[in-house]
């Protein structure tokens, strides 16, 4: 039973960092205030400290995460993070943050954390994300 355990954990880490990319999928245009001074910039470019801002309040959200309900709520409950960090999200991490994006909205729809257990591909754009916001996958500083 501790694989179980273990696969969950790490597809809640998966999903925490994934979360950080923001929402892809639903209506990225609907939200019209931005808060802070980020200057918005018009679809390329996006603005680094504002996603990896969205990208740490989304891994504070999940880190208590220790079952799929809990992660479920947690993406329900952080809709609106999602699509700020898929709206700010610059290019070389915007495919990555609609993905996992996706995925985290399917998550919160279904409570089904099936793909972030066996979808390698998901792992990798959360570190990706991580990586480019100079955090780990717990969401401390890796202080390059």
């Amino acid at each position: 039973m501790h694989t179980n355990r273990s696969r969950l954990a790490a597809s809640v880490l998966a999903l925490v960092a994934f979360v950080a990319l923001g929402a892809c999928s639903s209506s990225s245009k609907s939200s019209s205030s931005s808060s802070s001074t980020t200057s918005s910039s018009p679809s390329g470019g996006g603005d680094k400290a504002a996603f990896c801002k969205a990208n740490s309040d989304l891994d504070a959200a999940t880190a208590n995460a220790s079952n799929p309900a809990d992660l479920q709520k947690a993406f329900k409950d952080n809709d609106a993070k999602l699509d700020e960090a898929l709206n700010t999200a610059p290019d070389e991490v915007k495919a990555d943050t609609e993905k996992l994006v996706t995925a985290a909205k399917q998550v919160a729809q279904t409570g089904d954390v099936t793909p972030f257990q066996s979808d390698q591909s998901l792992q990798a754009a959360g570190d990706h994300l991580n990586t480019f916001c100079g955090v780990n996958s717990n969401g401390s500083s890796s202080a390059n």
